[in-house]
């Protein structure tokens, strides 16, 4: 259970600003931390969707997480019209269902288009020009399998455009027409959650990325001359005083905590 003191949000911002690597790391010592930093540390492993190494602290704790994880939800599979969408495997998987279904229109769409020519009339509202109707959605359904929010929009749009057009033209087709059309268009809205997903998760990395390297540069510059930032990650108590450091005095606080220890 996260711990919502000042002290559990001050490392939460400390652990966010590590990388992938350094927080597995931090994860095998979990047994040296506070339980404020050790639930701020889980939180964000959490959310990144990255797993605790820590198999020796706490077993009871251990049996008590692992009976929650067996009541939580499964993947996306548990739902299939309306799947969860909580890391970027699962926004990857709703993606594809839009791409599936934008291939299939396409596949369908150039059969009806191609039957339509041969005869020389229109076929379920279609004649020969719905091959270029055909061609666009096989574009569209690359461009989804590609991960773009943009072009999963715009599937999902001209489909449903495509439907009310096609209903007012020929009429609502019989129950497993419309069942089928139902299919498709939560296939296409799914594909829009799931590169919606993937287009925020891309945007809060690249800040993260962007803030550690300022805090990185901000004590790149702070140390004394000759002396360089270590490999083995700081512990916990310095890390926060480097931090609270930064936080009052900037680039100069920073010197002085170093030059602080540098004295002892």
């Amino acid at each position: 259970m996260d711990m919502k003191t000042p002290r559990y949000d001050q490392m939460r911002r400390i652990y966010s600003l590590y990388t992938n690597d350094e927080l597995e790391r931090a994860a095998k010592e979990l047994d040296g931390l506070t339980d404020e930093a050790r639930s701020a540390l889980e939180a964000e492993l959490r959310q990144r969707g990255l797993e605790s190494q820590d198999t020796s602290a706490k077993p009871i704790q251990a049996v008590e997480r692992s009976a929650l994880d067996s009541e939580q939800p499964t993947t996306s599979g548990s739902n299939w019209l309306w799947p969860v969408v909580t890391n970027e495997e699962e926004a990857k998987k709703a993606a594809k269902r839009g791409a599936y279904a934008a291939t299939l229109v396409a596949v369908l769409t150039a059969a009806v288009a191609l039957i339509a020519i041969g005869a020389k009339g229109p076929i379920m509202g279609m004649d020969g020009w719905a091959m270029l109707d055909a061609l666009l959605f096989a574009l569209i359904a690359w461009k989804i399998f590609k991960l773009s929010f943009a072009w999963a929009i715009v599937g999902l749009l001209l489909y449903l455009a495509e439907v009310s057009w096609r209903w007012s033209k020929v009429g609502i087709p019989n129950g497993g027409g419309v069942v089928i059309q139902g299919l498709i268009i939560m296939a296409l809205i799914t594909s829009v959650r799931g590169t919606l997903f993937l287009s925020k998760d891309r945007k809060s990395k690249t800040k993260k990325i962007s803030a550690k390297g300022a805090v990185d540069d901000s004590v790149d510059s702070s140390l004394p001359s000759g002396r360089s930032r270590s490999i083995d990650l700081p512990t916990e108590g310095r890390v926060a005083d480097l931090y609270q450091a930064w936080q009052q005095g900037g680039k100069e606080g920073l010197r002085k905590a170093y030059q602080h220890e540098d004295e002892k």
